[in-house]
């Protein structure tokens, strides 16, 4: 009688200067329902990060190893998306998951990455990123309207599983799978794109998943296969979130710059979306008279509106953003 043969998953944890919060993300992994027909590994890709926290990753590493298949990865090129391909070039098993150091997988995330692996139907799969609010958010958070909860890692995109062929969802990159010969193929993550120290640009995920749908990957989201992202207070201040607009605006522009397949089939200005000059006059329009009513805290209207205008200053200045970080 011929033994089934095991599947296999490499998940990634991208990390630069958390040894402290991956602790939490390692426990949730080692925590979670094991298939007993899956082979897991875990790859700690340490993003050269200070020494200090460099030393307590790989203790770490050595504490978790009689629980989990675990090991350590440096990359010394700042940057997630270098990180990310470090992680992805050193996996050994056909799939590959990808979560961030600030996360917790739910305790059956490992049983739902294994139903789509077994299932054959899917090339990549995503889910829910819901907050774990380190305190209570305030009022004027505009995720509570239901935008840019991006800055917040909170992705709910919808109530069933459905293909990202039918809705205009986005791969969350805190959180999904692929199999690991197609992410080869297309090179990876867009190392002129995502975090690294001294600026809040992304666009990564999003430009990973405009290449996956460029070749007809198949690709669902499923909300059962969820995990949870810490939202820590410094995330909740006006600061952040008008640095984060900016910073998302960039990582678009240079998005537009490099020919994203999904720029929208709309008139154009100075290489951005028209419209978005319109958004952004409104935006600072209602800005300043929510701020001279003294309401400037008291509802999103008019965070949202000056958020509009620095994501088309992010997205005008695009690449040239960064000689200036």
């Amino acid at each position: 009688m011929t033994e089934d043969v095991k599947k296999s998953l490499s998940i990634i944890i991208p990390t630069y200067n958390r040894s402290h919060q991956i602790d939490k993300t390692l426990k949730s992994i080692s925590d979670a329902e094991l298939p007993h027909d899956l082979l897991m590994e875990v790859i700690v890709v340490d993003n050269n990060s200070q020494p200090d926290h460099g030393l307590r990753y790989r203790e770490l590493v050595e504490s978790y190893q009689k629980k989990i298949k675990l090991r350590y990865e440096f990359e010394k090129k700042q940057g997630r998306s270098h990180a990310c391909n470090r992680g992805l070039n050193a996996a050994s098993s056909d799939w590959v998951g990808f979560i961030d150091d600030d996360e917790a997988l739910d305790r059956r995330w490992l049983i739902q990455a294994m139903h789509w692996i077994e299932s054959a139907q899917a090339d990549y799969v995503g889910g829910p990123c819901l907050p774990d609010w380190e305190k209570s958010p305030p009022d004027w958070l505009p995720a509570h309207a239901g935008k840019y909860r991006g800055i917040l890692g909170w992705i709910e995109l919808s109530h069933a599983v459905v293909s990202y062929d039918d809705f205009d969802g986005e791969l969350c990159g805190g959180n999904f799978i692929a199999r690991t010969d197609l992410l080869i193929q297309l090179g990876g993550f867009n190392t002129n794109l995502g975090r690294s120290a001294g600026n809040l640009l992304g666009g990564e995920d999003g430009d990973l998943h405009a290449r996956l749908k460029a070749v007809h990957a198949r690709g669902y989201y499923d909300p059962a296969f969820s995990i949870l992202h810490s939202v820590p207070s410094e995330r909740m201040t006006l600061r952040y979130h008008f640095r984060w607009a900016y910073w998302s605006g960039v990582a678009n522009g240079i998005r537009i710059d490099n020919g994203d397949s999904r720029r929208e089939n709309v008139p154009y200005a100075f290489g951005v979306p028209r419209y978005w000059f319109s958004k952004a006059f409104r935006g600072t329009f209602i800005f300043l008279a929510e701020t001279c009513c003294g309401r400037l805290k008291k509802n999103s209207r008019a965070v949202v509106g000056l958020m509009d205008f620095f994501y088309l200053l992010g997205m005008l200045l695009g690449k040239n953003a960064l000689k200036f970080k």
